[in-house]
Parts: structure tokens; C-alpha cells; sequence
């Protein structure tokens, strides 16, 4: 049974420590703002007045990720920085799965996140972007940071052999799928790269920035 503690002396951060240690332990599941209440000796409702709801607890975790991150330097040209950042967020996502399922079912309005996008939306502005389309491009590039991680942690945790996706390419119908039947070897061993993807989506952001 854990002893009350006086509310006087909790701080946010021992609430992300705990939430924390929480997730390695057991997983995303097990955060909980009952179960940190309870490892931190509190009561539920002293943790509402500090995190709001169980998804400000998520973010407040996700921040703290954040805000060990080295974001590039505003010395380097725009593209290197826009690169640079969803690159290290791709390293801390990758490293730690769960992030990106928080990052994917909330907004993390957190200084962590904002650090990220300050540089992004600097970046887009000084390549010439409008305001509206600099945020579209943050959107795009951001939304393919998260699915990436998510389907690269789905396909870590189940893999499907590349001869069983090989044998059913080849049952569908060769006159209505020709390319994929033709592309089906690559198709299923492809190694997803997400440097390759970021550089698609930049390039499409240059060509867009040199045409405005």
C-alpha cells in the first residue's frame, strides 16, 4: 500500500518521472493517471490539477523526450535544418516506439514540440514559402514522420516473411494487377528508408519554394 504524501512537494516533473518509469516498465497501456497517483503516493485528482487530463500526461512525456533533443542550428541552410530535425525525431521515435503513438492520437502543445517547429516553420518561411503553405508543409512532413515510426515499430513487433507477402502478389489476377505482379520481387523485400521518403517530400517542398 503506497503512503500519502503531502501534495505540497510534488512536482510536474516528479509526475513525468514516475509516468515515466511507469511505461518502461509495462508499457504505454499502464500509464495511467490512477496508477502514477498511486506510485507517487497521491490521489488521482491532486495529478488532474497538475496534468489536466490522462492525454496532457502523455504529452508532458513525450515533451520530456523532446526536450533532450539537439535541434540543427540556425546557421545551417533551411534545407539542413528541416532535414536535420525530422531526422533526430525520427532516431528518438525509433528508439522509443511509444512516442510516436502519442505523437499520433494528440497534439503535444508542449515547449518540447514547439522547439521542433519553430525550426521547421523558420526554416519554410526563409525558403520562401506563404505562411499557409508553410504550415501545410509542416503538416505533410510531420504526419509521414509519425506513420513511418508507426509502421516501422508494427513491422518490427510482427513481421510477415517476404515469400508469404511474395505468394499472395501472386495470386491476384496478372490482367488487373500488372505492376505490382511485375514489381512483386522489390515490392516485398524493399527495405523502407526514411531518409528517401524526407527527401521526397523536401524535394517537393524546394520545387514548390522555387516556383512560388
Amino acid at each position: 500500500m503506497s503512503t500519502r504524501r503531502s501534495t505540497r512537494s510534488l512536482t510536474l516533473d516528479q509526475i513525468v518521472d514516475a509516468a515515466m518509469e511507469l511505461l518502461e516498465r509495462d508499457g504505454l497501456g499502464a500509464v495511467t493517471i490512477r496508477a502514477v497517483a498511486e506510485r507517487l503516493g497521491v490521489g488521482a485528482m491532486t495529478l488532474y490539477t497538475y496534468v489536466g487530463t490522462k492525454e496532457g500526461l502523455l504529452a508532458a512525456i513525450a515533451s520530456r523526450h523532446l526536450e533532450s533533443v539537439a535541434f540543427p542550428g540556425p546557421d545551417l541552410p533551411w534545407r539542413e535544418r528541416i532535414v536535420g530535425t525530422f531526422r533526430v525525431v525520427h532516431d528518438l521515435f525509433a528508439a522509443n516506439p511509444e512516442l510516436a503513438g502519442i505523437a499520433a492520437s494528440q497534439s503535444i502543445d508542449e515547449i518540447g514540440a514547439f522547439r521542433g517547429a519553430e525550426v521547421v516553420l523558420g526554416a519554410l518561411r526563409e525558403a520562401g514559402l506563404s505562411d499557409q503553405r508553410a504550415i501545410e508543409a509542416f503538416d505533410a512532413l510531420a504526419s509521414y514522420l509519425t506513420g513511418f515510426a508507426l509502421r516501422e515499430a508494427a513491422r518490427l513487433t510482427n513481421p510477415v516473411p517476404p515469400a508469404s507477402r511474395l505468394r499472395e502478389i501472386q495470386r491476384l489476377p496478372e490482367d488487373e494487377f500488372p505492376h505490382v505482379r511485375a514489381l512483386s520481387r522489390p515490392f516485398v523485400a524493399r527495405d523502407p528508408s526514411f531518409d528517401r521518403g524526407l527527401a521526397f517530400l523536401v524535394d517537393g517542398i524546394v520545387a514548390e519554394a522555387t516556383t512560388s
